[in-house]
């Protein structure tokens, strides 16, 4: 079955350069990522794909129109302009550790449950707009996915110390997983475009197709970011509080700064409540039994009453009735 090809974005270059992230991608030699080619061809990167295997650890190879591709991390690295040495930060289904680095470092800034899901409100904003970029230029994934892996975790970790890292072997290690484990889509068809330069296979009669999707500003407000007048990436969240009668300047009540404090200030309202229902059951429980003795005793008293009438009748001045 032909896979789906994930495309990368084309990067708003002045952007990136006011929020810093293009001096961050400088530092670690990986610049190439922000400044991919404007077009791929989509037959030339299915055959790339559905040749593509793993020789070693760092060697891959493929083969596209009859000629063999050797893929060494540092040659992969040299064609496309990125770092091919250091560290390679690849993993699935557990925390990277390897040298110096902290898995669940304090750089990332970010909030995981015990099935990593994250809120956005619980992200810095460059966290947050990395976190976006991760997933559609630097290890590609179907759009739509919101939940933090070990590997995002060891990505914000080396960008947000602008540490360098291998980042080729990361991307051939990220093509073969996407291989190997049956994923219905396929990476980099831009970026692979520079590798078919390289082995000078394209001709004038492959078809092209070019880039359209753009990382910019739009990005930036379907994920309530923005920049702002210093260059500083911040939230923009949109007001909940607007009515409908006009502009107010009655500031509402101002919500706690912790998601953990809202929690906590909710858990002692209901416990709160809960004590109060508790007192109100006790009350009408004793208010119950007072009640049912209190009934009790009037029935004794009346069939009492009764059997000294059915006994003494004709000595009673008083009918039962007028009781």
């Amino acid at each position: 079955m032909s896979k789906s090809l994930l495309r990368e974005r084309l990067v708003d270059s002045d952007l990136f350069s006011r929020i810093g992230l293009s001096q961050m991608f400088e530092d670690i030699n990986s610049s190439a990522l922000l400044d991919p080619l404007k077009v791929f061809y989509p037959a030339l990167v299915r055959e790339f794909c559905s040749n593509f295997k793993q020789l070693t650890d760092t060697m891959y190879s493929t083969t596209v129109k009859g000629v063999p591709m050797p893929l060494k991390s540092d040659l992969v690295g040299l064609i496309f302009g990125l770092s091919g040495k250091g560290v390679c930060p690849f993993t699935t289904h557990q925390p990277f550790v390897e040298d110096d680095l902290l898995p669940f470092t304090a750089q990332v800034e970010l909030i995981v449950s015990p099935h990593f899901a994250i809120s956005d409100s619980a992200r810095t904003p460059i966290s947050l707009l990395l976190f976006k970029f991760i997933h559609t230029n630097i290890l590609p994934h179907k759009s739509g996915r919101d939940r933090v892996t070990f590997q995002d975790i060891a990505l914000l970790s080396l960008l947000n110390s602008h540490r360098p890292f291998n980042m080729s072997l990361l991307i051939l290690k990220h093509m073969h997983h996407c291989v190997s484990h049956d994923s219905m889509h396929f990476p980099y068809p831009a970026l692979l475009t520079k590798i078919f330069q390289y082995f000078e296979i394209i001709s004038v009669s492959d078809e092209s197709v070019a880039l359209a999707d753009m990382f910019d500003s739009r990005v930036l407000a379907v994920n309530h970011l923005s920049v702002s007048n210093d260059d500083v990436l911040v939230f923009d969240l949109p007001s909940k509080f607007a009515s409908d009668a006009g502009p107010s300047h009655t500031k509402p009540s101002p919500l706690p700064s912790n998601v953990y404090d809202l929690l906590g200030s909710l858990l002692a309202k209901v416990e709160a409540n809960s004590q109060a229902l508790a007192s109100l059951n006790s009350k009408i429980d004793a208010f119950g039994n007072s009640v049912t003795l209190s009934a009790a005793s009037i029935d004794d008293k009346l069939l009492y009453l009764k059997t000294l009438v059915q006994k003494f009748g004709k000595h009673v001045d008083f009918e039962f009735g007028s009781l």
